[in-house]
């Protein structure tokens, strides 16, 4: 009984409206952010040409790639920037998981 008064209290969407935010990230030069994931063996599977934005909101042209190691499964996704020599660890874990075919369509 308590538990249905709650849920007719709450609100039915718990959604957080969306928004720009900082995200601590591991970034270095271009070289020693390739050298990390040659330490764990991951090789670049797959780039996208993309964007991200500056410390002031400007658009700068990037390169993100997917690193992996196909015995341990292992990745890394790193961003380079094509304005600087740097390069950034966006995130890292263990485990791929196919979604699609790249011959399937959208």
């Amino acid at each position: 009984m308590l538990l249905g008064t709650v849920l007719l209290v709450l609100p039915d969407k718990a959604h957080a409206e969306p928004q720009w935010t900082n995200k601590p990230v591991y970034c270095g030069t271009q070289k020693e952010v390739i050298d990390i994931t040659k330490k764990f063996r991951e090789i670049p599977l797959f780039s996208m040409d993309g964007f991200s934005r500056g410390k002031s909101g400007e658009p700068i042209k990037t390169r993100i790639v997917v690193a992996f190691n196909e015995r341990t499964k292992t990745w890394s996704l790193v961003e380079f920037s094509f304005e600087n020599d740097m390069g950034c660890i966006i995130g890292s874990g263990k485990g791929l998981h196919k979604l699609l075919d790249i011959s399937t369509t959208i």
